[in-house]
Parts: structure tokens; sequence; C-alpha cells
């Protein structure tokens, strides 16, 4: 890749619409900066289809899980390799998919329903099974098997493809959270809908314009080796009351911070645990910024 290397990160929605895009924060890393570019947004699946050909070389974090809990893959007996698990996947409507998962559930005990990755334990993330409230798992759906038909290098899954391919086209897991908890632990930053008062509106608001201010923060450089610039588009990640405008940088971050360990398996450990999904941020961050506790169901 080039000194100055695109890097995107990108808000995933699993039905984009004008309403409900998937926002993309095309940056460009230079040295150590990370400078926003432009925020686009993609409003329809054959538009993110054509963004996944776009020419590389570029690397991109993508905020949905690559994949799903290898437990729950061999409970039900289907294939644990990625390429296998999507294509096998791929064969199925999105309906027939989550009927797959609540019949799974309805058959567990309370707090035994949903498997985890050892990454989401990490992270506190959801469990990729999750398809209600915020359904991560209609997004891995709708997301993986267009990343495996763009022909894209989805890590760590494919690692040892990065040398066939060129210019590559990498993609990477990011989880904004963990970002958004160091920037504004207490507060929540967005709403799709209106909050029920005028103070929680300004609440959140204020909580945008202070991660905004954070970004420029020395612990940026400490923990991710890099620093940012808004290259003026500030008051459009304020103005965003979905917080998606801010998730894409977030998840712009990461996807920078794996380039810059682009050596060392972009980041990503070496274990046998890692090769059911990995999400690119420091393993320092990651402990360090857990919930507690851990969500467990």
């Amino acid at each position: 890749m080039s000194k100055t290397t695109t890097i995107y990160g990108v808000d995933f929605t699993s039905a984009p619409s004008r309403k409900k895009p998937i926002v993309v924060a095309q940056c460009a890393l230079h040295h150590q900066t990370l400078t926003l570019r432009q925020l686009l947004k993609i409003t329809d699946f054959e538009e993110f289809e054509q963004f996944l050909r776009t020419e590389g070389p570029w690397i991109a974090a993508m905020d949905f899980p690559l994949s799903l809990p290898h437990s729950w893959l061999q409970a039900i007996q289907w294939p644990t390799d990625w390429a296998a698990s999507v294509s096998h996947i791929r064969q199925l409507t999105l309906k027939a998919f989550c009927q797959t998962i609540n019949d799974y559930c309805h058959q567990q005990p309370t707090g035994q329903k949903h498997h985890f990755r050892p990454i989401d334990r990490l992270a506190g993330a959801c469990s990729p099974m999750t398809i209600y409230y915020t359904p991560v798992g209609k997004m891995f759906y709708q997301g993986a098997f267009r990343l495996l038909e763009a022909g894209v290098t989805v890590l760590p899954f494919q690692l040892n493809q990065l040398s066939q391919v060129n210019p590559p086209r990498i993609v990477v897991e990011g989880y904004p959270a963990l970002i958004a908890r160091q920037l504004c632990p207490k507060q929540g930053y967005k709403y799709d809908s209106p909050p029920a008062s005028a103070a929680q509106k300004s609440a959140k608001d204020f909580a945008r314009q202070e991660m905004i201010q954070k970004l420029s923060a020395q612990w940026l450089e400490e923990d991710f080796g890099i620093t940012i610039d808004l290259n003026g588009h500030a008051d459009t990640l304020r103005q965003d009351a979905t917080g998606d405008s801010l998730d894409a940088v977030f998840c712009a971050i990461q996807a920078a911070w794996a380039y810059s360990q682009r050596e060392a398996n972009f980041g990503i450990p070496q274990t046998e645990e890692t090769q059911e999904g990995w999400i690119t941020v420091p393993l320092h961050f990651l402990k360090q910024n857990q919930p507690n506790p851990l969500r467990k169901n």
C-alpha cells in the first residue's frame, strides 16, 4: 500500500434506506494522521456492493459481526470454516435464518440461549445470534455473504490469501462501542427517534460534542498510535443525532490501527480462539474498556 492509505469506517445496517443509510467514513492515513475526507451515505445494498468493489488498496472496519460462534454452528451441524459457513447460510432466506435461531433458542434453558465468540465476551458485545433490538444477526446475514461475493479479504479468516491479492481490499471487524465507552462512559449519545424530553435531547447532543472534542486528546495517540483530523466535518458529526456518522469514524480509527499493525497480523493475536473472529483494537484497550459486569445473554 502507498504511504497515504485509504481507510474506511463503515456503520452498517441490515436494512439500508434514505432514512437509515449505511454510513461510510472515507479517510486517508498519512504517516500517523488519519484525515476524514467525506461521509458517504449508502441507501441500498446494490450501492453497498459497488462500494465493496472499489479499486484498492484500502482497508475497512465494518460495524457488524463478521462471523458466528463456532459452538452454535457445531450444535446445529453447520460448517465452521468461514467461507463454507457463509456460503451455507447464503442458501437460506433471511426469514429462514432468523427462524433457525429462534427455533434453537426456544429449545435452550434461560441463560444458555445465545452463544458467544470469545471476542464478544472480551468486548462486552451482544451475541451475533441477536436478531431483535440490536439485530446484529441480521447484519451478519446481510453483510457477510456480500463480503465473500465481492472478493475482499476478510480477516482473520483469509489472512493467508493476502499475498495473492493485489491491490488488496481488506475488511476487519470494528466495534465503535469500545471507543464510545472511552469517550463518554456514562452518557448515551444517539437516538433514532425523538427523546422523551428536551433535557434528554440536550444531554445526548452535548455528549456527541464532548466526544468530538475528546477525539483530539492525547489518549488516541497513546492507545492507537494515530491522531485524527476531522477536516471540517465536526459539525456534521455533532448534528447527526443517530450517532451513525460518529460510529463510522470510530470504525475508521480501528481500521487505521489495524493497518498500522499489518506486519503483526493486523493486530490479531494468532490463537485458535481468534479464528472465530476478532475486533481489531489494541488488546490492552480492549481489556480496559470492558463493561462491568459483562453481558451474559
